[in-house]
């Protein structure tokens, strides 16, 4: 994703310099901070790697014999990519004596000072004209969408190699295709292919999880809405092939606050994303094209009971299938909440929304939706079974 942290420790003890080098997550390079000793203390620098602002904070961990000439922590945007840009000084308080400092900081594309997202925008949903796709994790995905940063993110499943299209018009900030790893845990965080676009608002969106090599685009070039930039992938912390989206903007701590974002339908309507969905994608200016039978109520809401389910001392689930698409729901029978562990032994050819097993309680006689499972290879078939342990909520 396009947040980083580094950390660094210095020291001098009896005229002996001891540094430890920095310490980089997913090896990006696009900013650096460093110090030069100089008279009384230290002077510390930022350099970005090229013209595109950058949203830093520097955080002083500790300082020994040292004062900071700048606040604490220290927020900024360095823009200029090719000179030096001073950040602060640390003067040696007490001369003679030994010192030392630590500090961290993180830092996110974009200008936290400017950037101020265009609510009214309505985006173009990033795959080709007239084809659909699963929403398979929407915003507080309990899978990885609660995660700070994460919160307003998307995940439409999409197989290997799908063309993956400009949702908003901007200009490409950074290109990551070099990755071959992709998995469950969180040890893949690091590994997935991305691309960040700027936009003119000062927004950032991010195309996540593509395939290696997979890039049609480089830093610094202008894209338009509906332009294909990429091919999906399975990089990175990944259950499955997906395209994971969002947008966001830069805020002076270094990070990223993601946004809910609005998309056109095929009904040419604004829409917020919903989990368990399937979308078809319509671009302004493209032919018209059929929607086959029965997907017309994708976008309806998930047919969910709340109460109304008989009375039958058991647990149970419903299935609906619709275009490739198994949507589950797990009913209550009890006349008390039970909690229910939901394990899907058997799955074949499918992509599941969510991560499984998983857990949810039930209120009585209630109906609740779990999980979508999307069809992976349309021309094979696919099977799955179901099965669950329940004890009483609490």
């Amino acid at each position: 994703m396009n947040r980083f942290f580094r950390s660094a420790f210095f020291a001098l003890w009896g005229g002996v310099f001891l540094a430890t080098a920095p310490l980089a997550s997913a090896g990006d390079e696009s900013l650096k901070i460093w110090h030069q000793k100089v008279d009384g203390g230290y002077r510390v620098y930022a350099r970005a790697a090229d013209d595109f602002p950058r949203s830093v904070q520097v955080n002083l961990t500790s300082l020994k014999n040292l004062r900071s000439t700048g606040p604490t922590p220290f927020q900024t945007v360095v823009r200029n990519g090719t000179e030096p840009v001073f950040l602060f000084d640390l003067q040696i308080v007490k001369p003679g004596r030994g010192n030392r400092f630590n500090f961290e900081y993180e830092f996110v594309s974009g200008d936290f000072t400017s950037a101020r997202h265009d609510d009214s925008h309505v985006y173009l949903l990033p795959f080709e004209h007239g084809t659909s796709h699963l929403l398979s994790q929407g915003y507080h995905g309990a899978f990885s969408h609660s995660d700070p940063g994460r919160e307003y993110a998307v995940d439409f499943t999409m197989p290997e190699k799908t063309p993956v299209l400009a949702a908003r018009g901007g200009t490409v900030v950074k290109v990551k295709t070099d990755s071959r790893r992709g998995g469950p845990g969180k040890s893949f965080e690091d590994q997935g292919n991305f691309i960040t676009i700027l936009h003119e608002d000062g927004s950032i969106a991010e195309y996540v999880h593509l395939i290696r090599g997979g890039s049609f685009v480089q830093a610094g070039q202008k894209v338009s809405a509906g332009e294909r930039i990429a091919l999906s992938g399975n990089t990175g912390r990944s259950t499955g092939p997906h395209l994971h989206f969002h947008v966001g903007i830069p805020t002076a701590t270094g990070n990223l606050q993601t946004l809910p974002t609005r998309f056109l339908n095929h009904r040419n309507e604004a829409v917020s994303p919903r989990e368990g969905d399937t979308y078809f994608a319509s671009h302004p200016g493209k032919p018209p094209f059929n929607i086959p039978t029965g997907s017309e109520t994708m976008e309806a809401p998930l047919q969910t009971n709340e109460t109304g389910v008989p009375l039958e001392n058991a647990i149970s689930t419903r299935a609906e299938t619709n275009n490739g698409t198994v949507t589950l729901f797990l009913r209550n029978g009890f006349s008390e909440a039970k909690e229910v562990l939901l394990t899907l032994p058997t799955m074949e050819n499918l992509t599941p929304s969510k991560t499984i097993p998983l857990t949810m309680k039930l209120e009585p006689q209630s109906e609740q939706f779990a999980v979508t499972l999307k069809q992976r290879d349309s021309k094979k078939p696919f099977r799955y079974q179901t099965e669950w342990q329940y004890r009483s909520a609490r």
